[in-house]
């Protein structure tokens, strides 16, 4: 029986001795789905916890129920079914929708990455003017530095 057969028939009670490359099939799936639900999230222009907490449950709860209701598995049977591969699936998950909502607001990063650029010129002028002063090319009025730091008192002087 092919892999797509197992994996399609109705009611088909798979065990991991009959079908041992359903966790492999239920990876995939989660991968699957991650795309999409990534893809929607960002195209949809979402924000914030609820878009990574339904994800998780997407991610997570889909490829089980798929598996206990469609298929009738004796998800007791396989090792860590219910969570092998949820990891990496949230990851591309976030990967994807972080890509497309980036892409809509692709004016808003040329203009932070325009104002990022002005401020790390400022700050290497500042830096230039800060070595030209330390290094005593610049006096102000040809005076001296006559600041000096307070004494640093001795270990007997000081009183607890």
């Amino acid at each position: 029986m092919s892999l797509l057969n197992k994996l399609t028939a109705w009611n088909s009670k798979p065990t991991y001795a009959t079908f041992p490359e359903l966790i492999d099939v239920i990876i995939w799936k989660r991968f699957v789905l991650a795309i999409l639900y990534g893809t929607h999230l960002g195209l949809s222009q979402t924000r914030g916890a609820v878009g990574i907490l339904f994800g998780m449950n997407v991610v997570t709860f889909f490829p089980v129920l798929y598996c206990s209701t469609y298929l009738n598995a004796d998800t007791e049977s396989y090792p860590n079914l219910t969570f092998a591969g949820v990891p990496n699936a949230m990851a591309l998950l976030l990967l994807i929708w972080i890509y497309f909502y980036t892409a809509e607001y692709s004016d808003d990063e040329s203009q932070m990455a325009a104002a990022f650029a002005m401020v790390q010129n400022m700050a290497n002028e500042q830096s230039s003017s800060t070595d030209d002063i330390s290094s005593g090319d610049a006096t102000m009025g040809g005076a001296e530095d006559t600041t000096t730091s307070p004494p640093i008192p001795a270990a007997d002087e000081q009183e607890f």
